[in-house]
């Protein structure tokens, strides 16, 4: 009998596990003010905590994960659940920090704890001495995913956080970060401190400057910490968040850095040149290209003093952004390229610079996507004519896009690319379109272009700010399209006529035919 009740005690705790987790999965459909929700998030938390502190391994992972589904669901409901939660966390995290998915659940669920209202010092008052146990400690560095997971949590107790930052964070976590940083091998741990260390600037901004903790203020420690993670001797997945890193750096500090940001940029150049990852060339790339944004001038000015590997630093970046821009992932990413390359048109120091254009191989089949096969060689062609063909080229995969969406089973999968350049007369289109937005009201709020939306949801505060984030991109390209052409037809059709001769009935068609509905 007892065996009977053991095996019913199991079946009645796995029932209880999937009914959870089949909750958790369905709430998100219902109404966010809706009181069965708020009632049953309420009932469902407590008896999950409980049952944590006692489940074995794969059912503490089924819990820790459907607790993190609960959380954002209902916000008053976790505040009050939060006094039982927040300490079983840490002492789920406690006693499993030999397990690394253990390690990742329960910083899921500290950052979806960060984000209720009001919770965020309860998270840094427990939270913040068991960092700095977890990073003072150097046999933590043996268990896998521990100090990456602390400082981690640490990201997320300070990138929504006001500034001053308990003294457990910013005068223990802060510096102990920063020297693990400093000494640490582990390519986990420093891509897991360079999103810490983001946080931290952003939380204190110039406050780090005045910070000191007897030993450094707070801009030299994070300086420390950069210029390692910028040694190319590095290990490319060491550095994968460099560029965020730096951009955020210059973004909230770059006036009070002084000579220190040429020092900074030379040697990003330095590292994008040894980069042999994508994503962190991309990255990288994306320093500059957010700089081109905000002061083209200065920037190109900069580059052109600078050299890298026999040629100035202009030409380098410009070669390496042309060749890569079609690779770039993530929708801020693209969009980001897209209007810094529109703003270079307004450059006149860069009529004379070439870059490599197009492969010299035979596309007259296949598709006009954004990744194309690559090539040894090809053609070098002036730098806004290639721009003109990639602005050009990602409206076509916007439309391909929305027409996918709109009708799936329509089985027009790609455009043909045909390599035959043409001339270009637009002067009769001038008048077929109907009026068209211009460019920069694509940048309203609610436009945000659907063919460019990311899986992956976009948590910097920063970014989500940002007006490139919202940017309609449709709407934007057309607009830059339309004004370029006013502006000077003769140059308009000068680039025009560089295109191949599906791109040219694309620009007919869809930009300045009669207005599509």
């Amino acid at each position: 009998m007892r065996r009977k009740r053991s095996k019913t005690k199991k079946s009645a705790l796995a029932l209880r596990l999937m009914a959870a987790g089949a909750f958790a999965s369905l709430a998100p459909m219902l109404p966010s003010d809706d009181p069965v929700l708020s009632g049953a998030v309420s009932v469902v938390l407590s008896p999950l905590v409980q049952l944590a502190q006692h489940a074995s391994e794969e059912g503490l992972h089924m819990i820790l994960d459907t607790v993190s589904l609960l959380l954002p669901l209902h916000p008053d409901a976790t505040a009050a659940a939060a006094p039982q939660l927040i300490p079983a966390l840490i002492s789920i995290w406690g006693n499993h920090l030999d397990d690394p998915y253990v390690s990742q659940l329960v910083n899921e669920n500290v950052a979806a704890l960060s984000k209720i209202s009001g919770l965020l010092p309860h998270l840094q008052a427990a939270f913040g001495p068991i960092l700095v146990e977890v990073f003072g400690n150097p046999s933590n560095e043996q268990l896998p995913g521990v100090v990456e997971t602390a400082a981690d949590i640490a990201t997320s107790l300070v990138i929504n956080s006001s500034w001053p930052l308990p003294d457990v964070i910013m005068n223990q976590v802060f510096p102990l970060i920063c020297s693990r940083m400093v000494t640490t091998v582990d390519n986990s741990f420093m891509q897991s401190g360079c999103s810490a260390l983001l946080g931290f600037i952003r939380c204190a901004k110039e406050h780090l400057l005045v910070w000191h903790d007897g030993q450094a203020n707070g801009v030299q420690y994070i300086l420390r910490s950069l210029h390692r993670v910028l040694d190319p001797s590095l290990d490319d997945p060491a550095a994968l968040y460099l560029g965020p890193l730096i951009s955020k750096l210059l973004e909230h500090l770059g006036n009070q850095l002084g000579d220190g940001v040429p020092q900074i940029l030379t040697a990003a150049l330095i590292r994008l040149q040894c980069a042999k990852l994508s994503s962190l060339q991309q990255s990288l790339i994306l320093v500059f290209i957010k700089l081109m944004r905000s002061n083209p001038s200065a920037t190109v000015q900069f580059l052109n003093g600078s050299q890298v590997d026999g040629q100035s630093g202009l030409q380098f970046l410009l070669t390496t952004w042309m060749a890569m821009h079609e690779e770039f992932h993530g929708s801020y990413h693209i969009k980001n390229s897209i209007f810094a390359m529109s703003k270079l048109f307004g450059e006149s120091t860069l009529d004379g610079v070439a870059v490599p254009g197009d492969l010299a191989i035979d596309t007259t089949k296949g598709r006009s996507s954004r990744s194309k096969s690559k090539a040894a060689e090809r053609q070098m062609e002036p730098l806004k004519v290639r721009i003109f063909k990639l602005l050009v080229r990602e409206h076509m995969v916007i439309i391909e896009d929305l027409t996918r969406h709109a009708d799936p089973d329509s089985g027009e999968d790609d455009y043909d690319v045909d390599q035959d350049g043409g001339d270009l007369d637009m002067g009769p289109f001038e008048d077929q379109s109907s009026s068209f937005q211009d460019y920069e009201d694509a940048f309203d709020e609610g436009l945000i272009d659907d063919a460019y939306d990311d899986d992956e949801e976009e948590t910097d505060p920063d970014v989500l700010a940002d007006p490139v984030y919202k940017i309609n991109l449709k709407e934007y390209l057309e607009g830059f399209l339309h004004e370029l052409l006013q502006q000077n037809q003769q140059a308009f059709n000068m680039f025009a006529s560089q295109l191949t001769e599906a791109e040219q009935d694309h620009l007919r068609k869809f930009v300045f035919g009669p207005k599509q509905n």
